[in-house]
């Protein structure tokens, strides 16, 4: 007997092994073995078993066996093949997302949950109600044995939903008793979260009320851990996974609904090779099984609500928070005609502000999307900011270690005394990170609890701990970058202030407008969630831009019509949709020479498929960022309408460049930065 098994590795094949007599009984489809592959032990799946007897050459053996049961099924398999091929990668690279590591299961006590006595469903108010239960009724005609894909499609009934709830508004107490509904049916649920937001908060909300074990899947277990959760997942001993977007390949075989939260977060986008969008792998894998797929967002993407509009998606909207208390009050300063304190971006006025709110004994979220001491250290003489030596980045400053780093590559080194360039000493510490901001607050109010929470802060203590100590009223003053936006609920804050507003709005990228508004809408949503309406300050040099001033009454619907009209007239998504051709390499001039040679493919593949007109193709040309850890950056932007035209030309690529060349070409479909 032979088997074809897929290795994790760029070439789109499978690769036949015999099967030993010894393991004849146990071999199955879609298991783990052990196996030599270019001299290397190598992990391989199972993915086809023959029974031919012999081979005219020699074949390799497979050495071992991992696996007694399949740990995928054909529509994993299938839904791999579509990865592949929508994501231009291998074959065994689309089915290793699904695969763990791990070899063997970590033994555990069986962990025992019990309900929590006093916590019990809240009662959902009016509009909660209205988007429940049009979910749930989509889910019963599901359920129902006459309800087939055909039946379901012929009564035009729902299954993939957009909801769309302000700040507070209560989505997540939607999601629990959905979810709670459909774990009764037996059936498995994926909830998938921006890591970011895995706070120990979300996982105690849902075991506390549910009272069973959750696979929980995170960047910080090991694959021991990871595999046992598989196979617990496998077994239905548990059936909510909670995760980022690797929680949707763990094996649900009895999946009866996807849920994406924050689903406009960029963390959903996959950087490394397969590309994959977990919104669209989530509609695939939902489709597959005939389960429910919801996005849930106080700011969808673009993509999310063009696609609504387009009846693709089943729009939900949540206007008011759940208790009735106003969105909070948003005010704008335009930092040209303020007071400056120590530093240009801390005014008199956000001081005054915040005293104002601790006096009251409130708590208070201080919003900076940079961290470090000075962004950038610059030349007063010939101008030259200090570039990191592998990347076209300016480093920052960081006052704790007396360092400047370089936040692309992560490279350290010591302040340079002077300047590379001219060789004078005239360097000054321009902009304000986190650190620098910190400084001033903790030294204007000496008196007050003050803590950092950035990715520098919590490798000195726990994000578990910060957030922790803050809800608990430990804290008065937190500062924070993104970290602090996202799935936090801090009753006691009253007061958000953002110390610069315009930073992601001057960013060379298509998405900078919708990001900045995204960003300002999601922390002005912590503020005054439980008692009161909360006021939050933004400090801008724009305070006209229509990205910022959307965000006085949290105007999402506004905002979206006024970028969607110039997307529209740029050619941008979700109007035209876009392929990105990127070349990297350490020698310039044969990176350049590699995007020259992709483009002259890409042309006469266009020319050959007689669809010159239409595409657009943009370059090549240095990418925005144009070098980072060592490697120039050239790329080619090509718009469709046409998504299939852009497949085609990324398939094209992918089966006819060479092994050493795709090393240095990523392909890029729907991608969500262009710099």
């Amino acid at each position: 007997m032979f088997a074809d098994i897929a290795i994790n590795i760029p070439l789109d094949k499978t690769f036949e092994y015999r099967i030993p007599k010894e393991f004849n009984d146990r071999i199955k489809k879609y298991i783990r073995v052990k196996v030599d592959f270019n001299d290397k032990v190598e992990l391989g799946l199972i993915i086809n078993i023959k029974d031919e007897e012999k081979r005219d050459y020699h074949i390799k053996d497979i050495l071992d066996l991992y696996d007694e049961d399949p740990i995928l099924t054909e529509k994993e398999f299938e839904l791999a093949k579509w990865i592949s091929q929508r994501y231009f990668s291998s074959i065994g690279e689309a089915l290793f997302l699904f695969i763990p590591k791990g070899l063997k299961e970590l033994k555990k006590k069986k962990e025992t949950v019990i309900p929590h006595p006093k916590i019990k469903a809240s009662t959902l108010n009016d509009e909660q109600k209205i988007a429940f239960e049009s979910i749930l009724n989509s889910y019963e005609a599901i359920s129902r044995n006459a309800s087939s894909r055909k039946e379901r499609q012929r009564k035009e009934m729902p299954t993939k939903f957009l909801l769309y709830g302000v700040t507070g508004s209560g989505k997540t107490e939607i999601y629990f008793q959905l979810i709670k509904r459909i774990v009764d049916d037996g059936k498995q649920v994926i909830l998938l979260l921006p890591e970011i937001a895995l706070t120990p908060q979300m996982i105690s909300f849902f075991k506390d009320r549910l009272g069973q074990e959750i696979g929980l899947i995170h960047s910080k277990i090991s694959n021991s851990e990871k595999l046992s959760i598989f196979k617990k997942v496998i077994r239905q001993q548990i059936n909510i996974i909670i995760g980022p977007r690797s929680a949707l390949f763990v094996p649900a075989f009895n999946l009866g609904c996807i849920i994406i939260d924050e689903e406009h977060d960029d963390s959903y986008k996959s950087q490394q090779k397969p590309r994959y969008d977990a919104r669209f792998v989530a509609i695939a894998r939902a489709n597959l099984y005939d389960a429910l797929c919801i996005f849930g967002s106080a700011t969808p993407s673009i993509e999310s609500w063009n696609a609504a509009l387009r009846k693709e998606l089943e729009l939900l909207v949540l206007k008011k928070r759940y208790n009735n208390i106003p969105l909070p009050k948003v005010e704008l300063l335009n930092l040209s005609k303020s007071n400056s304190y120590k530093d240009f971006y801390v005014t008199i006025e956000l001081l005054e502000k915040i005293k104002l709110h601790l006096d009251r004994g409130k708590k208070v979220i201080i919003f900076l999307n940079r961290r470090g001491f000075n962004s950038f250290i610059q030349c007063s003489n010939c101008g030259q900011p200090i570039f990191c030596d592998e990347c076209s980045i300016p480093m920052t400053y960081h006052k704790s270690t007396n360092l400047i780093q370089c936040h692309y590559c992560g490279k350290v080194k010591e302040i340079p005394i002077e300047c590379p360039i001219c060789h004078t000493k005239n360097l000054k510490f321009l902009g304000s990170g986190t650190e620098k901001i910190e400084d001033i607050i903790r030294e204007y109010f000496n008196d007050k609890v003050i803590e950092r929470f950035d990715a520098d802060s919590v490798k000195i203590r726990s994000y578990e701990e910060i957030l922790s100590d803050f809800k608990e009223g430990k804290i008065d003053i937190l500062i924070g970058t993104q970290m602090i936006t996202k799935g936090h609920h801090f009753p006691n804050v009253s007061l958000v202030c953002v110390i610069n507003a315009d930073i992601l709005l001057n960013m060379p990228d298509f998405k900078a407008n919708e990001k900045t508004f995204q960003i300002l809408v999601q922390v002005a949503g912590r503020s005054g969630r439980v008692e009161q309406q909360g006021e939050v300050l933004i400090q801008t040099l724009r305070p006209d831009h229509y990205a910022i001033k959307s965000v006085i009454n949290q105007d999402y619907e506004a905002f979206i019509e006024k970028e969607l009209s110039i997307r529209k007239n740029l050619g941008y998504p979700p109007f035209m949709r876009i392929l990105r051709i990127l070349a990297k390499g350490i020698d310039e001039e044969k990176t350049s020479l590699t995007i020259k040679k992709t483009l002259f493919l890409i042309q006469k593949f266009v020319i050959d498929m007689n669809i010159k007109d239409k595409i657009i193709i943009i370059g090549p040309s240095n990418a925005p960022i144009e070098k980072i850890k060592k490697n120039y950056r050239f790329h080619i932007i090509i718009k469709s309408k046409i998504l299939d035209y852009l497949l085609e030309i990324g398939k094209f690529l992918n089966n006819n460049l060479s092994l050493s060349e795709k090393k240095g070409i990523e392909i890029d479909i729907d991608p969500i930065t262009l710099l």
